[in-house]
């Protein structure tokens, strides 16, 4: 009987540290040009245009109002972006970046799709 507990015990133990090497998933980040987005989105650059006055410069407010516009955008496209694709993380590229998966043409793809 006792060589029962021991042997079970034993089962326990290396089956609580194997396990996790099988139940482990694996992490992915998606990383976002915001610059490029801006570049190369058709429904951003119509934003940009609709706010431009006849002197072709934004006003701090239109400014202001534009940007929290394309925040919201960008964070949508983002959230859809990391739930399609199982992103644990999305970030905005900047100069001390790396690695991750850029995947600034799918969040230019879905603003232009969704919102055009």
């Amino acid at each position: 009987m006792n060589y029962y507990r021991k042997t079970a015990a034993v089962f326990i133990i290396i089956m609580t540290l194997i396990l996790p090497f099988f139940l482990e998933k694996e992490e992915f980040t998606g990383v976002v040009e915001v610059e490029r987005v801006y570049e190369e989105s058709r429904y951003i650059n119509k934003l940009i245009n609709e706010k431009l006055d006849k002197t072709d410069n934004l006003s701090a407010e239109k400014r202001k109002l534009l940007e929290e516009k394309v925040i919201t955008l960008l964070e949508e496209a983002a959230a859809e972006a990391a739930k399609q694709k199982n992103y644990t993380a999305v970030i905005f590229k900047t100069p001390l970046y790396r690695g991750g998966e850029d995947i600034t043409g799918k969040i230019i793809e879905y603003i232009d799709r969704n919102y055009n």
